[in-house]
């Protein structure tokens, strides 16, 4: 693992937001059930990068398994996360 990487991971765990599976600064209670919903890697995605400097707003979906994931546990990815009102 990088530094950056290690730093996110530490920052996320230490604002009590810990990436799933991340056996060294996230909840290891919880993995096994998280596992079981088919979680097979760290749950960590850049679902949307902005730069208005450069006029970049980028938008990325949730990889297929992170999704299946979710999906599997009745969760989604709230619209707002990527920009998008939120429907009505």
């Amino acid at each position: 693992a990088t530094g950056r990487f290690h730093q996110v991971r530490r920052h996320l765990a230490g604002i009590g937001s810990p990436i799933l599976l991340d056996s060294k600064h996230g909840d290891t209670r919880v993995h096994p059930a998280w596992r079981e919903r088919g979680l097979t890697r760290l749950f960590l995605h850049l679902a949307r990068l902005q730069l208005p400097a450069l006029g970049i707003d980028v938008h990325a979906p949730l990889p297929p398994d992170l999704d299946a994931v979710l999906a599997g546990a009745g969760l989604q990815v709230p619209p707002r996360v990527y920009g998008l009102a939120p429907s009505a």
